[in-house]
C-alpha cells in the first residue's frame, strides 16, 4: 500500500527539515512528499531544507502558496496526491521509524472500507534520531503528563461536544470491525492535525474547510471539523496506538493572545453550527463547554498573553450567539464578518 505526504508550512525551515528527514527514514517510506509553502520567503525556506533532503530517493514537489491559510494549503496539496492514502502531518510532526508502517497496517486490515482516517499516537518525547527537538517548558510538560486524568474529569464536568457527536455517530454505525481491538487499534472521536492520515478519496471529497483559516491562518479546529464530517458520513476514525508521533512544538506563539482566544471559542461554535443538528445532545453541550473554557482562561490570565486570550475568548463567546442565529446559507458569511470585526490584524508597515 502506497501513500503520499502533504505538509503545509509557514516560516519554519529548521522544524520542517527535521520532520522530513524522519519521514525519509520510515521503514515504509512515502512515494511523494508535497510541501505547500506559504512562507514569507519561499527561497529562504528551500535554501535550508534542500541540502538536507534526498531527492535521489524521494519525489519532492514544492508548491508555493500566497494564501496563509492552513486548510487552504492542505486542500492545495491534496490536488497533487496520487496514491490511495495521504498523510497530512504538521511541519513539526516527528515520526518514529515504524509509525507509517503501523498506520498503513490499519488501512490494510480495514477490508470493509469503513475507516476514513487513521491517527498516529501522541509521543511524549522526540525520536532519538531527530536532529532538532525544541525544549518543552515545564508547564507544557506538566500539562501533557496530567492530560489523560484531566480528560476523564472534564468528561463529567464539561463534556466536549466534538466527542459526544462522534460517539452519537458510532451508535448509528453498529459494531466496529474486528481489528479495532481497543489495544493496538482503537476508535477515536477526533484526531489532531499533527497525527492525521486520510484515505485520499475521503480527503478529496470532503476537503478541509478553509473558512476556519479565515480568522487566524493556521486554522484551529479544522482538523476536528473534517474528522467529525467523516464520521457523520458513516466512516470511522482509528488511532494506531503503536505509531508514535511527536509534536515538536515551535517555541513561538502561533497567534496573538486575543485572536487565539477568540478563534478557540468562535471556531468551536462554527463547527458545532455547521456540522451538528441543533437538536443533538452534542450541540446542546456547547454552552457549558464554552463557559468551562472561559473559567480556565480566567485562571490562566496571570500575564499579558493570558489576559489577551481571556479577552478574546469572551468576545468569541458573545459571537457564538450570532453564529447560532445564522442559517446554513449565511453561516460562513457571518463567521467571516465576525472575524473582520474582531480579529486584531497586523497593519502593513
Amino acid at each position: 500500500m502506497k501513500y503520499d505526504v502533504v505538509i503545509s508550512t509557514l516560516n519554519r525551515a529548521e522544524a520542517l527539515k527535521a520532520s522530513l528527514l524522519l519521514l525519509e527514514a520510515q521503514s515504509a517510506p512515502p512515494s511523494n512528499i508535497i510541501i505547500v509553502d506559504a512562507s514569507d520567503d519561499h527561497e529562504a525556506i528551500k535554501a535550508v531544507v534542500e541540502p538536507a533532503i534526498n531527492r535521489d530517493r524521494f519525489n519532492y514537489r514544492w508548491v508555493p502558496s500566497t494564501v496563509k491559510n492552513l486548510p487552504y494549503q492542505r486542500n492545495t496539496g491534496i490536488q497533487y496526491v496520487e496514491n490511495e492514502i495521504v498523510f497530512m502531518p504538521d511541519d513539526d510532526s516527528m515520526f518514529y521509524q515504524h509509525s507509517a508502517e503501523e498506520i498503513l497496517t490499519a488501512y490494510r486490515l480495514d477490508t470493509e472500507g469503513r475507516v476514513g482516517g487513521v491517527s498516529g499516537h501522541h509521543a511524549r518525547s522526540a525520536p532519538g534520531e531527530a536532529i532538532l527537538a525544541y525544549k518543552r517548558s515545564g508547564l507544557r510538560a506538566f500539562k501533557e503528563l496530567i492530560q489523560p486524568y484531566r480528560n476523564k474529569a472534564e468528561a463529567y464536568i464539561a463534556p466536549k461536544p466534538f466527542t459526544t457527536f462522534a460517539r452519537e455517530q458510532w451508535k448509528a454505525q453498529g459494531p466496529f470491525p474486528s481489528f479495532i481491538d481497543g489495544k493496538r487499534f482503537v476508535a477515536t472521536e477526533t484526531m489532531g492535525g499533527y497525527l492525521m492520515t486520510l484515505r485520499t478519496e475521503v480527503a478529496k471529497t470532503l476537503r478541509f474547510n478553509d473558512v476556519l483559516g479565515y480568522g487566524i491562518g493556521y486554522g484551529l479546529h479544522e482538523d476536528m471539523d473534517i474528522g467529525l464530517r467523516i464520521q457523520r458520513d458513516g466512516k470511522l476514525l482509528v488511532a494506531a496506538v503503536e505509531a508514535p508521533i511527536y509534536h515538536n512544538f515551535f517555541p513561538s506563539k502561533r497567534a496573538a493572545g486575543f485572536n487565539y482566544g477568540f478563534c478557540h471559542i468562535a471556531n468551536y461554535a462554527y463547527v458545532c453550527c455547521s456540522v451538528m443538528p441543533k437538536s443533538s445532545k452534542a450541540y446542546q453541550q456547547f454552552a457549558r463547554y464554552a463557559q468551562y473554557k472561559l473559567m480556565l482562561y480566567r485562571l490562566a490570565a496571570t500575564d499579558d498573553f493570558g489576559k489577551d486570550v481571556l479577552r478574546g475568548a469572551r468576545v468569541g463567546w458573545e459571537s457564538a450567539k450570532e453564529l447560532a442565529a445564522a442559517t446554513p446559507e449565511t453561516l460562513d458569511d457571518v463567521y467571516r464578518s465576525l472575524c473582520d470585526r474582531f480579529i486584531e490584524r497586523k497593519k502593513p508597515a
